[in-house]
């Protein structure tokens, strides 16, 4: 369980900084 929890807070980081740094590509 923590490494699932862990896994889906390191996708939400980069999910973030995604959003961030490219705002165009994530709708």
């Amino acid at each position: 369980i923590q490494v699932k929890d862990k896994k889906l807070k390191y996708r939400g980081l980069t999910y973030k900084l995604v959003k961030d740094t490219f705002p165009d590509l994530i709708p």
